[in-house]
């Protein structure tokens, strides 16, 4: 009888149906409520994805099937938001039995994400997980579809970012086939009590709101609900009774009163989903106000940066010596320097010297800065300034960066970004109007490195550079490292390439990008769409295709946007494939200036201030040797060369 519904549906065009034999790789990842989940890659778009069978029992009534296709029928026609997981259609197995075609979501569910890495989360990140979910409960009440079944294991993260799934009548109808009283069926702790005292009673929005209100809570401690208790029994008695669980030490104030609404007991007393979103962004622009970073994120920057560092071995003989002589207040004595050296470091009077001059005593003393003849006044200017300063002893910083870099890579950069098998390649050889990068998506995104190659554009002369995968990109300090001296000249722009058949994950990438190259780099982006239909790239139109928060980005970057063909349909010399290369060459070149990336502009400081590092090592080198001649050997009066004879044969 479901066999019947499913294919009245998707006769009628309802619903997609796609061949079975375009998925392959099969590999088993657990048992759903109507049968086995299995994961597949699809073929044709690269995607990993997971079939859910659906073996409905055959007690299942006409009402309700009828009912579940319907929702999926709504479903696939919402299925474009970043926090939902995507539905694609069905597919008929080997066996006869229709399976759902879902995103796969590769970091597992909420739980599991929040078991391994709660202790790396700062509030800021829980307060973004909390978000993202109340922004895909909202997206949902929205177009009429209520979960039922909301709880941490029906939330899946993928690349870090929440995604609601297995709601709606999927969940309810398995409950069904199994027992007549649906509504006791589910997690527990997730479920309001209303349906523990009247078994008739139906599930609505307020339903999810209570669950929503018990994930909240479970955001903020890191562990399932309740998790002490042996038995469901006790679970429902504590719940009948008006318990819930308690504050987690630490958390705001205003996050713990948000949950205690979500989950009152009288549904009427609960707010609506868009109050909740409204709260919940409020509080993520208070802590971003106060400049609080997550972890996650702070764990990459710091990789990127420990990745650039160059470190500089100590002086042989007094790398045990020297930090304590100038940490420490407390004079510090040694079997080689004698107690005067410490003294003369501490002290608040200058000790003169016959050969050092007494500007040295004021620079080791004082706090303000001091004039030196070796070290011009230019220093401080360039710890205070974002541009390179020159300075006569230094090097050139491009110098200092570029090593042996090819003579026509030295340029501003155009930085081509996006997932894996969105057309970056493809797009890069359009530009190039030649097949210069290599196109194979199958590739592994974390071992392939950056592609690059001199491009020009009406007399102004680039470096095009084709990324790996944005998110293999931004977990590999060495791939990050190879981007960062490429862009030493600055970005004329970066195209960010969206496929329009699967970009729910774009704001994700958006963050990514924005926390590498900084918030300014939207001044300078350009998204181009991939995998649209010929119809569409001829007439240049996608707007039906794209959803809200989609049309929101699109305004951030002033609508800075173009089709990239696609190679299987169109040649270079098309009139398309000309319109829209000419097009995003013109957006360009009207960008005036070079974006230079915050971070960079960091490296560079960090690479003059090591040369600044080893020019005061030898400083102190040269006053340790000097003062050990003069007040431990006394003499004041033999040569240098005599001197450093002595010096040397007491150190060995």
């Amino acid at each position: 009888m479901a066999n019947r519904w499913f294919e009245k549906a998707i006769s009628e065009g309802h619903i997609n149906c796609l061949e079975y034999n375009k998925f392959v790789d099969p590999t088993s990842i657990g048992i759903g409520g109507f049968g086995e989940v299995t994961k597949y890659k699809w073929r044709d778009s690269g995607l990993t994805v997971a079939l859910k069978c659906l073996r409905a029992d055959t007690k299942i009534d006409e009402s309700t099937i009828g009912n579940f296709i319907k929702e999926l029928k709504l479903l696939q026609r919402v299925s474009n938001h970043s926090n939902v997981i995507s539905f694609y259609g069905v597919t008929k197995d080997n066996n006869g039995y229709y399976n759902m075609i879902l995103q796969y979501a590769e970091n597992g569910t909420l739980r599991e994400y929040l078991k391994e890495n709660f202790t790396g989360l700062q509030w800021i990140d829980k307060l973004n997980i909390a978000k993202e979910i109340a922004f895909g409960l909202l997206f949902l009440h929205d177009n009429g579809i209520i979960h039922r079944d909301l709880h941490s294991k029906n939330i899946l993260i993928h690349q870090r970012q929440p995604k609601i799934a297995d709601f709606g009548l999927s969940k309810q109808t398995n409950e069904i086939s199994k027992s007549s009283n649906s509504a006791i069926h589910g997690m527990t702790p997730y479920i309001e009590p209303k349906c523990f005292i009247d078994p008739k009673y139906k599930r609505n929005e307020k339903s999810d709101i209570y669950s929503f209100g018990v994930i909240l809570w479970e955001i903020s401690s890191g562990r399932p609900p309740f998790s002490s208790f042996k038995s469901r029994d006790l679970i429902v008695i504590h719940l009948f009774q008006g318990n819930r669980e308690k504050p987690i030490e630490g958390t705001p104030p205003q996050y713990v009163e948000l949950y205690k609404k979500c989950w009152d007991n009288d549904p009427d007393n609960r707010p609506e989903i868009k109050s909740i979103f409204d709260t919940l962004n409020d509080s993520i622009e208070i802590s971003s106000q106060n400049n609080e970073i997550s972890p996650s994120r702070q764990e990459n920057i710091n990789t990127l940066r420990n990745s650039s560092e160059i470190t500089t071995s100590s002086l042989v003989g007094f790398s045990d010596i020297i930090p304590d002589m100038i940490d420490s207040n407390t004079p510090t004595s040694s079997p080689i320097l004698p107690d005067i050296i410490p003294d003369m470091i501490v002290s608040n009077t200058p000790t003169s010297s016959p050969i050092l001059p007494d500007t040295i005593p004021d620079m080791i003393d004082s706090n303000a800065s001091t004039s030196f003849p070796i070290l011009p006044d230019i220093i401080p200017d360039m710890i205070d300034s974002n541009t390179p300063t020159s300075s006569p002893i230094l090097p050139d910083i491009n110098t200092l960066v570029q090593d042996n870099f090819p003579e026509n890579l030295r340029n501003t950069a155009i930085l081509i970004v996006g997932s894996t098998g969105a057309g970056k390649s493809t797009l890069g050889n359009w530009l190039l109007d030649e097949n210069l990068f290599e196109t194979d998506s199958r590739m592994d995104p974390v071992t392939r490195v950056c592609q690059t190659t001199p491009i020009r554009i009406d007399d102004r002369d680039f470096v095009l550079i084709d990324t790996p995968d944005i998110f293999a990109v931004f977990n590999n300090a060495k791939c990050l490292s190879r981007i960062e001296r490429l862009c030493t000249y600055g970005i004329q722009a970066i195209i960010l390439v969206i496929n329009i058949r699967d970009y729910h994950n774009f704001e994700e990438t958006i963050r990514i990008i924005k926390i590498f190259f900084g918030n300014g780099i939207t001044n300078h982006m350009i998204v181009a769409f991939s995998g649209v239909t010929k119809e569409q790239n001829e007439q240049n139109r996608i707007e039906s295709r794209l959803n809200l928060p989609m049309k929101e980005f699109l305004k951030t970057v002033q609508n800075r946007w173009i089709i990239s063909p696609n190679p299987d349909i169109f040649k270079s010399d098309d009139e398309v494939v000309k319109r829209s290369m000419t097009s995003v060459k013109d957006m360009i070149l009207k960008f005036r200036n070079a974006y230079h990336l915050p971070y960079f502009n960091k490296a560079r400081l960090q690479k003059y201030l090591f040369f600044l590092q080893i020019i005061f090592e030898f400083f102190i080198f040269v006053i340790v040797f000097i003062v050990f001649n003069i007040y431990y050997l006394g003499y004041y009066d033999k040569s240098w060369h005599t001197l450093w004879d002595k010096f040397i044969s007491v150190m060995l």
